[in-house]
């Protein structure tokens, strides 16, 4: 009978194959293979120049602990599928929008899965800011290790999808973009809802609150993928939605990982209350980098943006300060080649958050055989996490997830880093 440690690399090997992680072409066997694969497919953030300002991927209390993911077996996110549902993006889908591709974003040569039927429309009467902002998200989540700018908290990911929520030219159709990329993902994949809804006269809250959207979250929850939201963008208090209310007899739960976000931490991890934005987000128009629209009116708003709150919120980010790719504030000539420090909101934290859930579930693939389901990811990424400093102990935002923790949690080998193999086999 084989030994439990036998299994294990049985295991190992057909998930090896399942991933199509290879070596250059290479056919690779032993009882070391997906060890080794592993190791030599690490996350060096030193080669990405701008990889010491995201600092939301240092261990807490300040960001994530991503840093601590990429030195161990399957920890830049191999073998985890994740979509990106919003609008624009800086992205070559073909040979004819190659001029489009950022250069810190996965190609279609690369991760990049340009999927039949998957709606990638661009609303032509919003605000152009918008390829931007599609751009940063990915760039948080999947941005490459190459050498240039900044890289992603899961660089390694196994596949990287867009859909956009436009049908026709009428924003916020998410179930129809749901439902057009769901055929093409594989249990555990994380599926990131970049759309703030509105209800009654209350403008962005999660998506989950228009009856479409929930029913189509309720499907990808039931077919085994993580789907995560923002809690939204305007000082909301959510338990004065019955639908978002747990201790509402109108509560209901989609079983999403609905976000928040923390204002920009010091290098102590001090400074983690609720998001709202200050006067300084709002720069002049003469401070544009000139390849950048400038959509915002004249003068400050009204009432500043801040992370809404309440008892369904699971987990917060950052909401200030995120180093991406896009918006051209840190350097750049194009939308292709642009990096940012300002990136934000619940939007920038929703991102931070979908790129820890793609490196847990990569790790416990890899040593656990399968992938966690949606509520497994949503209990441990609760349960392991950073608390927010709080003024109001009742504007809750969650936990800012914390990798190294979620790991030892579930019993994933996140004390030590293997030693090299001394029996590898390479057979060309």
């Amino acid at each position: 009978m084989p030994s439990t440690s036998d299994r294990l690399d049985v295991g190992r090997r057909r998930f090896l194959r399942q991933t199509g992680l290879t070596l250059g072409g290479l056919s690779l066997i032993d009882s070391s293979v997906a060890r080794v694969t592993a190791m030599l497919l690490r996350v060096d953030p030193t080669t990405d120049p701008q990889s010491p300002g995201q600092r939301y991927l240092d261990p807490a209390p300040v960001g994530i602990d991503a840093r601590w993911a990429w030195e161990h077996q399957n920890g830049g996110g191999e073998g985890v599928g994740f979509v990106d549902i919003e609008q624009g993006w800086f992205l070559g889908f073909d040979a004819a929008s190659d001029m489009y591709q950022h250069e810190d974003l996965p190609r279609r040569t690369d991760k990049l899965r340009v999927s039949a039927g998957v709606p990638r429309t661009i609303d032509s009467a919003s605000c152009t800011q918008s390829r931007h902002h599609g751009t940063a998200v990915v760039g948080v989540v999947a941005g490459a290790d190459n050498a240039l700018g900044i890289v992603g908290a899961a660089p390694n990911v196994m596949s990287v999808e867009v859909a956009s929520h436009i049908n026709g030219s009428v924003p916020g159709n998410v179930a129809n973009a749901i439902d057009k990329v769901l055929p093409f993902m594989t249990p555990g994949d994380v599926l990131l809802i970049e759309w703030q809804e509105a209800t009654g006269s209350t403008p962005n809250v999660p998506a989950e609150v228009k009856e479409s959207t929930f029913a189509a979250i309720g499907r990808a929850i039931t077919q085994g993928m993580i789907v995560i939201e923002p809690a939204g963008n305007f000082n909301v208090n959510l338990d004065t939605i019955n639908a978002l209310n747990p201790s509402h007899s109108a509560f209901r739960d989609s079983g999403a990982i609905i976000v928040g976000a923390c204002n920009q931490p010091d290098a102590m991890g001090n400074g983690r209350s609720r998001w709202v934005a200050t006067a300084a987000d709002f720069p002049d128009a003469s401070t544009y980098p000139p390849f950048l629209p400038n959509c915002n009116p004249p003068g400050l708003p009204p009432i500043f943006p801040g992370s809404n709150f309440g008892a369904r919120v699971d987990c917060y980010a950052w909401g200030a300060g995120i180093v991406s790719a896009g918006f051209g504030w840190t350097g750049g000539t194009t939308g292709t080649n642009s990096y940012t420090n300002r990136f934000g909101g619940t939007s920038g934290a929703a991102a931070i958050v979908a790129g820890a859930a793609v490196l847990i579930q990569g790790l416990h693939k890899f040593e656990k055989m399968r992938p966690l389901t949606p509520a497994e990811m949503r209990s441990a990424l609760k349960a392991n996490g950073t608390a927010a400093q709080l003024t109001d102990p009742s504007q809750n935002i969650g936990v800012m997830p914390d990798i190294r923790r979620v790991a030892d949690a579930l019993g994933m080998g996140a004390s030590s880093t293997p030693s090299s193999p001394s029996n590898l086999r390479i057979i060309r």
